[in-house]
C-alpha cells in the first residue's frame, strides 16, 4: 500500500521541479539585458566557411574598428550552436553575410574584443520564465486538490492468457 504524502511535500516538490526553468530563464534574461546594451559598430565580412560535416555549421570571420583599433571576431551570436548549425540556417547566414559586405556588429564597450553579429532577443528568457513560474503556480495550486488515484489503484490492463 502506498503512503499518502501531505500537501506541503507535494507543493515543495512542485516548486523544486520548476526552479531550474526559473533560474535559467532569469540568468538568460540578465545576460540578454547586458548584451543588448553593447555598442553598435560596422563590420566587414572577411570570410565565410562551412564545416564539412553531415550537419554543417557556419564559421564567419569579420573585422571591425573601435576607437582606431582593429579587431576580428567569429561569433555570430551568443548561441552559435542554434543559429548557425544545419543546412537551412547556414544558407540563410550565407545570404545575409556575403564575403566583403558590411554589416552591424555589437561589441562590449569595456572589452571590444568580445563581439557578435546578432544580438539575442528576449523570447527564450520570457518562455523559460513563463514556463517555470506558470508551471510552478499551476502545480502548487493543483497539488492540494488530491486528484490522485487511491492507494493500490492500478489501471486495468488486459493480459491474455497463454496455454
Amino acid at each position: 500500500m502506498l503512503a499518502e504524502t501531505s500537501i506541503f511535500w507535494r507543493q515543495l516538490a512542485s516548486i523544486v521541479l520548476c526552479l531550474p526553468a526559473v533560474i535559467s530563464g532569469a540568468y538568460i534574461l540578465s545576460r540578454t539585458i547586458v548584451l543588448r546594451r553593447w555598442m553598435r559598430g560596422t563590420a566587414r565580412i572577411i570570410s565565410f566557411g562551412k564545416g564539412p560535416w553531415e550537419n554543417p555549421s557556419a564559421v564567419i570571420r569579420f573585422s571591425y574598428s573601435v576607437a582606431g583599433r582593429d579587431y576580428e571576431g567569429t561569433r555570430i551570436s551568443v548561441s552559435d550552436f542554434y543559429c548557425a548549425t544545419g543546412l537551412g540556417p547556414v544558407k540563410r547566414l550565407e545570404r545575409r553575410y556575403p564575403v566583403g559586405s558590411e554589416t552591424a556588429v555589437y561589441y562590449d564597450p569595456r572589452c571590444p574584443e568580445r563581439s557578435v553579429l546578432r544580438r539575442p532577443g528576449y523570447a527564450l528568457a520570457a518562455f523559460l520564465l513563463f514556463l517555470g513560474v506558470g508551471g510552478g503556480v499551476f502545480l502548487v495550486c493543483d497539488a492540494g486538490n488530491r486528484n490522485t488515484p487511491p492507494p493500490g489503484w492500478h489501471p486495468y490492463i488486459h493480459i491474455p492468457r497463454t496455454r
